[in-house]
């Protein structure tokens, strides 16, 4: 069977072999109905483009990096699903590159890709590394960069820590939240979220909040502190899904049954969550999405169809609810 060329589709749509070309390349100055119009005949012929003359036309790579910290994170295996899937759709090549390897910065390059997606909170000199490397190729972001306005897609995590309070609160007053600091400045949005609600539910910080530092988490202080505390509680939401497993392990050696007796909560939606019995109810925070919304306004920027100042768009998390809460019962 002879191989489809443009020519095929130019005869079989009637448009010129130029705007075929263009509507391939997903051109700003082709409308939707031409574009669909041409994607038809594509489907239809059974066209398969060449990616070599494709990025001879354009002059584009049809590639583009993903850089991330640790490609086992969940938050980066979220995005990378999410952003794979949607640069599949659009026959784009994907490139990871893991920061943490000692070689990772040697494997970027500008005449590599068409730009990057970023799922890693960069420091000052990485920045700069990836300005210099990149030049003026498309970055989008899942943190902001310093020095670099980019366009940033990342979840709301003040939204989570007000998501965790919400539900707690429907077990009535008898909660708390159990927050262990680190570096990361997310879980402190995440406790803000939560004090706001429990400020506007009237209740008490210093009888509904426990913070610790991560080597007093490490040194089980935590269990020290809170246990006794949890026999009075209906319910107890933590920082993330590690610290809320400490917490069922705490309230079951004090004879609390968790999902029955007491709700507890995490944040981050860990894939181990799902394995833990009862299964842990959790705050996801729908990396996918942001992987695919990330990947989609690369494109846009890419093929000019977007051109205002970039923006921050925050992302809402969803509430996955387990066995860890579903049996408790309501106020």
């Amino acid at each position: 069977m002879p191989k489809v060329t443009i020519e095929d589709i130019s005869r079989a749509t009637g448009l010129s072999r130029g705007t075929v070309s263009r509507a391939l390349n997903d051109r700003p100055d082709i409308s939707t109905l031409t574009k669909q119009k041409v994607l038809e005949a594509c489907r239809r012929l059974q066209y398969v483009p060449s990616h070599a003359a494709r990025s001879l036309a354009t002059g584009r790579s049809y590639a583009v990096a993903i850089l991330l910290r640790d490609v086992q994170a969940t938050s980066a295996t979220g995005f990378l699903r999410g952003a794979a899937r949607q640069a599949l759709l659009s026959r784009y090549a994907v490139l990871v590159i893991e920061l943490r390897e000692p070689a990772a910065q040697a494997g970027l390059s500008s005449d590599r890709v068409d730009g990057a997606l970023v799922v890693a909170d960069l420091s000052a000199s990485e920045a700069q590394w990836l300005r210099e490397t990149l030049h003026e190729r498309t970055i989008v972001s899942a943190y902001p960069i310093k020095a670099l306005d980019v366009d940033v897609f990342r979840s709301d995590q003040r939204e989570s820590g007000r998501l965790v309070a919400r539900q707690l609160l429907r077990f009535g007053s008898a909660i708390a939240y159990v927050h262990v600091a680190d570096d990361n400045p997310d879980g402190e949005q995440r406790r803000e979220g939560f004090l706001e609600i429990i400020d506007a539910a009237g209740l008490p910080q210093q009888d509904h909040f426990f913070a610790f530092s991560e080597e007093e988490f490490r040194d089980g202080r935590v269990a020290d502190v809170v246990g006794p505390r949890l026999a009075d509680l209906r319910g107890v939401g933590a920082s993330d899904d590690v610290v809320a497993a400490s917490l069922m392990f705490a309230a079951e050696r004090r004879g609390r049954v968790v999902g029955r007796d007491l709700a507890v909560i995490g944040q981050g939606n860990e894939p181990f969550a799902r394995r833990l019995r009862p299964g842990l109810s959790s705050v996801d925070f729908c990396g996918e999405e942001i992987g695919q919304r990330a990947m989609e306004a690369f494109l846009q920027r890419l093929s000019e169809s977007r051109q205002d100042a970039p923006q921050t768009v925050l992302v809402a998390p969803a509430f996955m609810e387990r066995e860890s809460s579903a049996g408790v019962s309501r106020a």
